[in-house]
């Protein structure tokens, strides 16, 4: 299973704060006492009669939210079992200052199975350095569903980076992704069920190995057209 994504880690966080504040309110008024003002009752009453649809569905909604829960993790199995892989290609040259936000986009991405692959095309940046880190760190801790693969080539183009990448490719479908870019959660997820009816299904396919297959590796870079 993909790793919580920030947005929703914070929306989970806003649920949790919001049972909290729900059974706060419910234990005041079960305990407490207060002293009733005669004057206020319309105010009361109409207050009532104006909060009491939200009331009941917001009440509705808490006691719902853990079901759809188990609903959609149920469902998300279901659709895995014959979920094909995406390789995602991000071609870049001197990207220091957003290619990190553009690999983590890709790894929190609610797809569950992405090989990310950065075709690095002779950066003279911090480019190299910044991408060799975050391939020791996700070395160091891999994530479910993930493969990192960082080739650092020789300046030749943006055109001679994908086709450099596509030999290490793996997925079923191939999409790139500019280095200055950043997917949203859900972006890798819509693209394959739009072309997955194009992809032959995992269970039909056979298994063929081919370079990058590792859940991580980094390629040394070379010259001309050799891999």
């Amino acid at each position: 299973m993909p790793p919580l994504s920030n947005d929703r880690l914070r929306s989970r966080t806003v649920v949790t704060a919001l049972y909290g504040v729900t059974l706060g309110i419910f234990y005041l008024g079960a305990t407490r006492s207060y002293h009733e003002i005669d004057s206020w009752t319309p105010i009361r009453l109409a207050m009532l009669v104006l909060f009491a649809p939200l009331l009941v569905k917001y009440a509705f909604q808490l006691v719902c939210v853990p079901f759809y829960t188990v609903k959609e993790a149920y469902a998300r199995r279901r659709r895995d079992a014959g979920t094909p892989r995406v390789t995602v290609i991000v071609p870049a040259w001197n990207e220091e200052v957003g290619i990190l936000r553009t690999v983590e986009s890709i790894l929190e991405s609610d797809y569950p199975d992405i090989q990310l692959i950065v075709a690095n095309d002779g950066s003279s940046d911090g480019t190299d350095a910044l991408m060799r880190q975050r391939l020791c760190a996700f070395a160091a801790d891999p994530l479910p569903g993930r493969m990192l693969t960082y080739l650092p080539l020789e300046n030749g183009g943006k055109a001679r980076a994908l086709n450099r990448a596509l030999r290490h490719a793996t997925g079923d479908i191939i999409v790139t992704i500019d280095a200055d870019s950043i997917a949203a959660p859900d972006a890798i997820a819509k693209i394959a069920s739009a072309a997955g009816r194009l992809v032959t299904p995992p269970a039909m396919r056979k298994a063929m190995p081919a370079p990058g297959c590792m859940p991580f590796s980094i390629s040394p870079p070379t010259r001309g057209m050799a891999a």
